[in-house]
C-alpha cells in the first residue's frame, strides 16, 4: 500500500527523506507505528460496541420480566385453583362408590 511505501521509504532514507536524520526518521517510524496501533486499537473497540446494549434496550428487557409479586400472584392463583380441585384420592373413592351401587 502506498503508506507502507512511504514507511519503507522513510526507513531507508530515500526521496524526500533522504536529507532527514537517522534519529528523526526513527521518531517518525515509532510515531506511525502507535498511529497505527491505536486505530487497530479503535476499530476493534467499534466491532465490541455493535455487539453491546444500550441502556434503552436494558430499561426495555427489565420492564418486560416478571417482579416478584407478579411471580407471588400467579401462585396463589395457581393454589387456589389446584384447591379446588378433587385428589387422586378423592376420585377413586367416588368411582369405588358408584362401580358398589
Amino acid at each position: 500500500s502506498a503508506a507502507n511505501m512511504v514507511v519503507d521509504d522513510l526507513l531507508q532514507g530515500m526521496n524526500e527523506w533522504r536529507n532527514i536524520q537517522d534519529v528523526i526518521r526513527s521518531t517518525f517510524k515509532a510515531l506511525h507505528d502507535v498511529i497505527k496501533a491505536q486505530g487497530d486499537a479503535v476499530k476493534s473497540l467499534e466491532r465490541q460496541i455493535d455487539g453491546k446494549a444500550t441502556a434503552g434496550d436494558m430499561n426495555a428487557t427489565l420492564q418486560r420480566k416478571a417482579n416478584i409479586a407478579d411471580v407471588n400472584r400467579s401462585i396463589m392463583d395457581i393454589t387456589h385453583v389446584l384447591e379446588g380441585k378433587a385428589s387422586v384420592e378423592e376420585v377413586e373413592r367416588k368411582v369405588e362408590r358408584h362401580e358398589v351401587q
